[in-house]
């Protein structure tokens, strides 16, 4: 399943104003990018219900015809096109630990690896799923990223702790950009486990890093390596890449499709925040 990224218009005016590649999702910025508004100039938004030939949207099917038109255009000045490696990915599901008796008894901790089939050198990333112990049936999810580690929602010691690269902090929680034991824990207000738990929800979570590091080279790192297909798109242009933001969205997605599988989720009723 694929969880569209919201923000449609947001990302025209992005294109509109910065340009291709300059907002593509691609960590490291372009020659000349400009951050300050005052300097972006006049610009007028493209208007969503004219289609590229300038005609108006009329009818249901001229709109599926402008949604197509919208979506590449989204791919093209804000998150890159998506490989078709990426596409047909078959994703394998590893358990790696359950505690039934999680938080005290309130709560059933998952923790799974998500492979990319036939890759075993890389993972993809590390969900770590919480549901409430007293439950009658399939509970609703809430499935957002974190950003630094899966450790850092909740001070449960059994989490298993990011080994990925992380950004530094002024607090000593990360040394030579990996996560310390004293990273524990040290998002948990963001993230009021025992509230949603109490509440009948679970709550699913991925470390962003996981997926493509946060820094200017990670793509190296990240996993756009294992769909690499530049040498085979000579139709590619220049900033329409798979980019940090295509990388991290294609993630979660993959992350409902691990949630789908699990039948103590409610897969209909998955909200994603963040």
């Amino acid at each position: 399943m694929k969880l569209v990224p919201i923000g449609l218009l947001t990302g025209l005016l992005l294109g509109a104003v910065l340009g291709p590649g300059q907002s593509s999702g691609q960590t490291q910025g372009p020659a000349g990018a400009n951050y300050d508004e005052s300097k972006v100039g006049s610009y007028t938004l493209p208007d969503p219900l004219v289609m590229e030939n300038g005609r108006k949207v009329a009818t249901e099917r001229d709109w599926r015809k402008r949604r197509e038109e919208l979506l590449w255009l989204f791919g093209e000045h804000v998150y890159g096109h998506t490989p078709m490696g990426a596409r047909r990915a078959r994703i394998v599901v590893e358990e790696t630990g359950r505690d039934p008796q999680a938080l005290g008894g309130r709560a059933v901790r998952i923790e799974q690896t998500l492979w990319l089939a036939g890759r075993r050198d890389r993972p993809l990333c590390h969900l770590l799923v919480y549901l409430p112990a007293a439950r009658s049936g399939p509970v609703p999810v809430f499935l957002g990223m974190n950003y630094w580690g899966n450790q850092s929602v909740h001070e449960d010691p059994s989490i298993r702790r990011s080994t990925a690269w992380m950004r530094a902090d002024e607090e000593g929680r990360v040394i030579d950009h990996r996560a310390t034991e004293k990273s524990r824990g040290r998002a948990a207000s963001r993230w009021p486990l025992d509230l949603i738990l109490e509440e009948g929800y679970g709550v699913a979570t991925v470390y962003y890093g996981d997926l493509f590091p946060d820094h200017a080279a990670g793509r190296a790192e990240s996993i756009l390596p294992l769909f690499d297909e530049r040498e085979k798109r000579k139709e590619a242009r220049q900033g329409a890449e798979w980019g940090a933001i295509g990388a991290w969205a294609w993630g979660l997605s993959r992350a409902l499709d691990a949630l789908m599988q699990m039948p103590e989720v409610d897969a209909r009723k998955v909200a994603l925040h963040g």
